[in-house]
């Protein structure tokens, strides 16, 4: 019941490590039903609002193969949709330098995006943290509408200004995070709703 062919690949391997585990004799006799009731994790694709003309999802993601096959499933589950990915560097990792060129690759699968503040900017030194205003060039050199905020809230307003209320071609606006957003994702669901 879980989109993306990573999810499908979780699911087998966590299936077939249990039948060789009950059933090493004979894997094929495990039981596989309880797959199709499996409605997935809380922050993982999880849909906070949909209508007709909009679709908000939240995910946890904070590394690059994270986020692209996310991003993937999502351009497959809502074809011919706006894709709107909005991230939040906060993760020990992404908020540095060291995963940047992935996030670049991984969000360049979106129509648009906005870059949140990079989280606890001041305790890294300026040329090891997450440049976001590099990262938006480089979409918008990609043809990737794609913005940056040194503040969370302002990236909620602008957010809230360019896509609500929803109208137009459909869209799907899904927030990458391993934190609250400084708590943008729920006023924003709020506000769409």
């Amino acid at each position: 019941s879980m989109p993306g062919l990573f999810n499908a690949r979780n699911a087998a391997m966590a299936a077939t490590a249990t039948a060789l585990l009950l059933h090493p004799e004979d894997p094929t006799r495990l039981d596989l039903s309880a797959l199709a009731r499996f409605r997935g994790v809380k922050r993982r694709q999880e849909v906070l609002y949909r209508s007709p003309s909009l679709t908000v999802i939240e995910d946890f993601g904070h590394h690059p193969t994270a986020l692209h096959e996310t991003l993937t499933s999502l351009r497959a589950r809502f074809s011919g949709q706006v894709l709107t990915a909005v991230f939040e560097p906060r993760s020990n990792t992404a908020r540095t330098k060291v995963m940047q060129g992935g996030f670049s690759r991984a969000l360049a699968q979106a129509d648009e995006v906005y870059l949140g503040a990079v989280n606890r900017a001041e305790k890294l030194a300026e040329g090891e943290r997450f440049d976001s205003e590099a990262v938006a060039q480089q979409l918008e050199a990609g043809n990737v509408h794609a913005r940056f905020f040194t503040k969370n809230s302002d990236l909620l307003v602008a957010l809230q200004r360019d896509t609500l209320p929803a109208n137009g071609k459909p869209r799907v606006v899904v927030f990458f995070s391993n934190g609250s957003f400084d708590g943008a994702i729920a006023a924003y669901a709020e506000a769409a709703k």
